[in-house]
């Protein structure tokens, strides 16, 4: 491990964060696990804050960049928690003194609810709203999302691209391993790892203000939430729906 951090020096920035990726992985994971039985709160702390301090955390120009998650899951109910309202599981920040400004988000699912096309469903709409009502009042251009099922994390970039229209790119979908056992995985994952890390850098860290003061309205969360549980059907086939292992 110590020449592995001692070959990472000589690489870029970008490069350096995704050996740093692999490091903590083979220094947290367990050497095997059921990813199926495990719950969101130790997802959250034992197998995702590795992967997520490792891909954002860093120095940054007048301050630093830190991920953490957030005290929602401890408050968090899945049937009565507003679409709108509440905080996202965790977030992105830039940290300088008194001043932060969030840079990203994610909501998280154990991999026991994949099977849910509401809950998947949902999270991404959150996502969505979380970063527009963001983007409306930080008045930057674009903010990175992730909606993280398991061990498969789905990259969203969502920008503002003219006063009435925002769009949600995905970028990128990752499976990263949850044991030793499957640390092979991540090598031809590394690409993809580096991309991420570059496009945050550039369109986040970098982020252009956007000049436009005037913005449309977030739809409430009763009209939200009219929308996604009104029609909710079991057996009807999901046309966007992925598979997470």
């Amino acid at each position: 491990m110590a020449n592995v951090s001692d070959l990472s020096l000589n690489y870029d920035p970008v490069v350096r964060q995704c050996l740093g990726v692999i490091m903590r992985l083979f220094q947290s994971l367990p050497l095997a696990s059921n990813i199926l039985e495990v719950r969101e709160r130790r997802l959250c702390s034992r197998y995702l804050q590795p992967i997520l301090q490792s891909l954002f955390d860093q120095r940054a120009s007048n301050g630093e960049i830190l991920f953490d998650f957030t005290d929602e899951l401890l408050e968090k109910d899945t049937d009565t928690a507003s679409l709108s309202g509440r905080r996202p599981d965790g977030a992105i920040t830039w940290v300088a003194g008194n001043s932060q400004r969030h840079l990203g988000y994610i909501e998280v699912k154990p991999l026991s609810a994949a099977g849910s096309h509401h809950l998947m469903n949902s999270d991404l709409v959150r996502l969505g709203v979380f970063a527009k009502n963001t983007i409306d009042s930080n008045k930057c251009k674009n903010l990175l999302v992730i909606q993280a099922v398991g061990m498969m994390l789905t990259f969203y970039m969502v920008e503002r691209t003219t006063e009435e229209l925002y769009t949600m790119v995905e970028l990128d979908r990752i499976r990263f391993p949850s044991s030793i056992d499957e640390m092979s995985m991540i090598f031809g994952g590394m690409d993809k790892i580096m991309d991420i890390i570059s496009i945050f850098r550039t369109c986040c860290i970098d982020n252009q203000s956007c000049s436009t003061e005037v913005h449309r309205k977030t739809l409430c969360s009763p009209i939200l939430r009219a929308i996604t549980t009104d029609n909710i059907s079991r057996k009807r086939k999901n046309p966007y729906q992925q598979s997470f292992y």
